[in-house]
């Protein structure tokens, strides 16, 4: 994990690891930065039934690939991608 990338977004949570490298993109012919990272939590609750997560017994499967919009970084559009 990147101190750096940390540092830069001003990230102050746990549940996301970023990776090391930032891609650098071209957009619409827009030099574009995307960082990109897992999301990781562990849940408190099944979100279908309900049941609550005591000794860790519920498992969150699976992992959606999401692109999110951040802030422009010194006049650069940036790109947050969960891999």
């Amino acid at each position: 994990m990147s101190n750096n990338i940390i540092k830069t977004l001003d990230y102050k949570g746990k549940y996301i690891i970023f990776e090391d490298d930032v891609e650098e993109v071209y957009m619409n012919l827009v030099r574009t930065l995307i960082y990109k990272g897992t999301l990781t939590y562990v849940p408190d609750a099944c979100e279908h039934c309900g049941a609550v997560n005591e000794a860790y017994t519920i498992v969150k499967n699976g992992k959606r690939k999401t692109m999110v919009k951040l802030l422009s970084n010194q006049g650069t559009p940036c790109f947050f991608r969960t891999t």
